[in-house]
């Protein structure tokens, strides 16, 4: 019996004692493990993933972005409050 086990796209899943811990999409493959592994696995990976994100910092591109994202949001949510305004019902035929 196989500790981990790699299934591609479209092909038979492992038996029912392993359990999804990742997909990788780089190689277009799922991961599975033995059920109890494969929930310290997705632990592990979770924990690497939130430090990662805690210990990184926003570039000034990526702020400027979100404004820009943000401020496009907002005009538009202005113009179709102002288009409803100028609606006109519709008539009943």
């Amino acid at each position: 019996m196989k500790i981990r086990i790699e299934v591609g796209e479209y092909e038979e899943l492992p038996p029912f004692y392993y359990g999804l811990t990742r997909h990788d999409y780089s190689r277009l493959i799922s991961i599975f493990h033995i059920i109890p592994i494969n929930y310290l696995i997705r632990l592990f990976y979770l924990i690497s993933y939130k430090w990662n994100r805690f210990r990184t910092k926003e570039t000034w591109f990526d702020i400027e972005i979100k404004k820009a994202i943000n401020e496009e949001i907002s005009k538009g949510a202005e113009n179709c409050i102002q288009c409803r305004g100028q609606m006109r019902p519709m008539s009943k035929n």
